[in-house]
């Protein structure tokens, strides 16, 4: 039967079988795989902000709070706002890699 876990070092930084912090040579290569796994983790982050202000709409409509709805759609917006900064700067990134040939992430 076939296991549904998965290795997350080999998932996160490469098809490698030796430990994922024997990879890292130099604070340029940490960085690297830092900013190439940002977004996976701005991804969960926004995931779980989006579930926070549904939770704070729903508990804002059901007390009649306008207070509490302004702070959830705040919350909504900064969410948005925050994952749209990282996937752009992300995207950006890639279209420079692909212009200058230059392998960055």
């Amino acid at each position: 039967m076939d296991k549904l876990a998965f290795d997350l070092g080999r998932a996160l930084f490469g098809g490698t079988t030796r430990h994922p912090t024997e990879e890292v040579t130099g604070l340029g290569t940490m960085v690297s795989i830092f900013v190439s796994n940002a977004i996976i983790l701005a991804g969960i982050i926004f995931f779980f902000m989006i579930i926070y202000a549904g939770i704070q709409i729903l508990t804002a409509a059901g007390q009649k709070n306008a207070q509490g709805m302004e702070n959830a759609k705040k919350t909504l917006t900064t969410s948005f706002i925050g994952f749209s900064l990282v996937l752009g700067s992300f995207f950006i990134v890639r279209i420079i890699e692909q212009i200058t040939a230059l392998d960055i992430l």
